[in-house]
């Protein structure tokens, strides 16, 4: 539940088992408060202590005590006597003040423009506005009656009539009362894709990030904070994670204040985007998951919030298909024949799907030479005898797919050289010999979409295997100058 006391100024979010409140302070931006196990709504003005701290500054007009570097913020930005982390910086609008503008209540959470987000119910938005610099800052909080989750992210609007470069958009900030905290954060490589890993905040700013174009199997878009004695099943635990697959970063500081200031989102790391008059930047969620009886709980709450509120409904509860892939048993070197062997070879075994790798479509017998070229090389196999001999076994049948990719030795690569990602005067980087094509121009949208999609119409395809075999580099695009 979502409540506003008028009186206070302050809002509680309720979720399972867990209250966050934050208040409208005297000077008009958000003060955050509290974030942790279920308190009554009583006023919480008694937890904020301001330090005093040397070699600082305060609020315009404001005591000595009073410094945004020394509030908890809901948003803060850089520059207005706050030396920590921000959440949201502008190019050109460096130093603003944004104060609260209103805010609302609905009983339904939208879903995000053009982004994958969570069901919700009630939810909050609070507006900011930053007269000054024509800038508008929506903040939104979605609260869930059977879990310990709150969702949160935020969009940036340009009230005035000339453009603006976003150098940072993250999607949160949340402000932690003392310093005694751990990080849990999942690395991982090629082949041992994520572990859990703990690691003792202290000062200075601990960072979690991939700039690889995707969230990475070399660092999961997760981080939560525990206290020592955190195990699977006591202590306390604060996870973030984050619902978008490209770059991200979490970051976690510790300043002269002995506090933590947690914040994250898109990573801002060569991050510029141009924000027109009355265009609108939607930052992408991050999930809040809060625990009093260690990871274990926090873990099952993440799993229960996408089963139940990200995972289409169609699927979530459905048995996952049984695979059989020709991959480790052929790689590229087979034909029709071989394929129905090995369809013949998993008869009684409750297998239900046969997939198709790599290799089945252009002039693709080595990873050298291909990809991109999506049509059956018919003189190797011939497509329809194979999925009509799964299905005639009971069999669904899948496909390999890799269609954001390219080799230079392919029939697309030679008619369009200048679809790839690439910095002009530089030979691009290859990954496993391929090239990435850039999906910032239309023509090549468009040639992904219609020839995938001519493959999925003319065949009986039951499951898509949909690959990336290489991160992104040469990030350039020359039809976005």
């Amino acid at each position: 539940m979502i409540y506003y006391c008028e009186d206070k100024k302050t809002f509680y979010l309720e979720s399972l088992n867990l209250t966050y409140a934050f208040c409208i302070n005297g000077h008009g931006f958000l003060q955050h408060l509290y974030y942790g196990k279920r308190v009554a709504r009583e006023d919480l003005a008694y937890s904020v202590y301001l330090a005093d701290r040397g070699h600082g500054s305060n609020i315009a007009g404001a005591s000595r005590r009073e410094s945004l570097n020394v509030y908890a913020n809901e948003c803060p930005t850089y520059g207005r006597s706050d030396y920590r982390e921000s959440m949201i910086a502008f190019d050109g609008v460096r130093v603003g003040d944004l104060v609260y503008d209103g805010h609302r209540i609905y009983d339904v959470k939208s879903e995000l423009e053009n982004l994958p987000s969570v069901k919700g119910g009630q939810t909050l938005v609070v507006w900011l506005r930053d007269d000054l610099h024509k800038v508008k800052v929506g903040l939104f909080y979605t609260v869930f009656e059977d879990l310990p989750v709150i969702l949160r992210h935020a969009e940036i609007i340009n009230e005035g009539d000339k453009s603006f470069i976003l150098d940072r958009a993250y999607s949160f900030c949340v402000d932690m009362p003392d310093r005694n905290w751990e990080t849990v954060t999942l690395p991982g490589a090629h082949l041992r894709e994520r572990f859990a890993e703990r690691t003792k905040l202290s000062h200075g700013t601990f960072l979690v990030e991939s700039k690889r174009g995707v969230s990475s199997g070399q660092m999961n878009p997760f981080m939560a904070l525990v206290r020592k004695n955190t195990d699977e099943n006591q202590g306390e635990a604060f996870g973030f994670n984050f619902v978008y697959s490209g770059d991200f970063v979490f970051k976690a500081q510790v300043e002269q204040n002995e506090e933590v200031r947690v914040v994250g989102g898109v990573n801002d790391y060569d991050f510029s985007w141009e924000l027109r008059p009355d265009e609108k930047f939607t930052a992408p969620e991050i999930v809040m998951v809060y625990s009093d009886c260690g990871l274990g709980e926090m873990s099952r709450a993440f799993h229960d919030l996408y089963r139940g509120y990200l995972i289409n409904r169609r699927f979530v509860k459905e048995s996952r298909p049984v695979v059989i892939n020709n991959w480790e048993a052929t790689y590229m070197n087979f034909d029709t024949d071989k394929l129905c062997q090995i369809i013949d070879s998993v008869k009684n075994t409750g297998i239900d799907t046969f997939v198709l790798d790599d290799g089945w479509f252009g002039n693709r017998n080595t990873d050298l030479a291909g990809l991109g070229d999506w049509y059956v090389n018919k003189s190797k196999v011939d497509l329809e005898k194979v999925i009509d001999y799964a299905h005639s076994n009971g069999l669904k049948f899948g496909l390999w797919f890799e269609p954001e990719m390219v080799n230079e030795n392919s029939n697309l690569y030679k008619t369009h050289p200048d679809w790839i990602i690439h910095a002009d005067g530089l030979t691009p980087c290859t990954g496993r010999s391929q090239l990435v094509l850039d999906l910032t121009k239309k023509e090549v949208r468009d040639y992904i979409a219609d020839s995938v999609s001519d493959i999925l119409g003319k065949y009986k395809i039951d499951y898509v295997k949909w690959d990336m075999n290489r991160t992104l580099t040469d990030n350039y695009s020359a039809w976005l100058k």
